[in-house]
């Protein structure tokens, strides 16, 4: 029933603050931020963090004034210092921070879903990776995952560039097969140091995400964090452009299921003297609510929130 849903969706263009993410439907709707506790009882740094710089300069879905601001809570509370980059990306830019994350970049099209980024600023994301610096990158179902294609293949990830489906883990009671569960039970989490934490109150037992594109490694070196299990399918979105009054409406219709095996919704990777993690979907590390339902680190049963810590950890080489 979901996937004959998916199929009929419409998203309203031009409105990205307003269009909320809610299991396998996409509808004009105000998803706000609840309350949540930010708190870190041992911060990685008591003064003077590294600085994360968070990209809003690319027509960004999520923003460190909405529905991030949970994000920046957390982080700021762990000792980081949290700026905003408004405009292109640039080796001066960049040079004024240790972790740069950029979270559901689109393009100012009618579907979104051309280069977020120039040429020139991949070139200069990648030296800085390489020469030291740290990305999150952050990506969700279509149009994300097309807009960061260059930048993820200039990174050595193809993304799947629709949604993700897994009907068997998936959350239990929601059935939503596009709200994903990772975990030591059913072996979806692969080992790794950012699962693992530094000691075991960081250990990471369940990660949750909520509506889903995918990446697959090209490059050996490349480490699944959350790994696709075999029951799982991706389905390409393919957008229909039509006009009603003055505005632009997309019909997204998603093609047939194709086996995902092999691909991933995290990992994390050495590049040059650099590092990188790469997420396929963003709500994960918000804190949202609609209608009473929580989505990401505030829904319960989940260790979104310590999964992030550790992430933003390892990329700033704390471990």
């Amino acid at each position: 029933e979901s996937h004959r849903e998916v199929a009929g969706m419409r998203l309203l263009q031009k409105l990205p603050q307003a269009i909320c993410a809610l299991g396998a439907v996409f509808f004009l709707a105000a998803c706000h931020e609840v309350d949540f506790d930010g708190t870190v009882e041992r911060p990685a740094f008591r003064e003077n963090g590294p600085v994360i710089l968070f990209d809003e300069g690319h027509h960004n879905h999520h923003s460190l004034r909405s529905t991030y601001a949970p994000f920046a809570k957390l982080l700021k509370n762990d000792g980081f210092e949290v700026r905003k980059l408004s405009g292109p990306l640039s080796a001066n830019d960049l040079a004024t921070g240790r972790i740069l994350t950029i979270v559901t970049a689109q393009s100012d099209t009618e579907t979104n879903d051309a280069p977020a980024f120039t040429p020139g600023e991949v070139g200069a994301i990648l030296s800085w990776v390489r020469d030291g610096g740290s990305l999150l990158l952050v990506t969700d179902h279509y149009p994300f995952p097309n807009a960061v294609e260059p930048l993820a293949a200039a990174l050595g990830l193809e993304v799947a560039k629709g949604m993700t489906f897994d009907a068997r883990h998936f959350r239990s009671g929601t059935e939503d097969d596009s709200r994903l569960i990772f975990s030591r039970e059913n072996g979806l989490l692969a080992r790794h140091p950012i699962i693992e934490g530094r000691n075991p109150t960081e250990r990471v037992s369940v990660v949750e995400t909520f509506t889903v594109d995918a990446f697959r490694p090209h490059n050996a070196g490349i480490q699944p964090l959350l790994q696709l299990a075999d029951t799982a399918v991706n389905r390409v979105g393919r957008p229909n452009v039509s006009r009603q009054g003055g505005d632009v409406v997309v019909t997204v219709e998603f093609g047939d299921p194709v086996p995902a095996s092999g691909w991933v919704q995290g990992a994390a990777f050495g590049l040059g003297r650099g590092r990188v993690v790469a997420l396929a979907e963003s709500a994960m590390i918000t804190a949202q609510e609609d209608g009473g339902r929580k989505l990401g680190m505030n829904a319960p049963g989940n260790d979104n929130r310590q999964f992030l810590l550790n992430v933003i950890h390892w990329l700033a080489r704390v471990y």
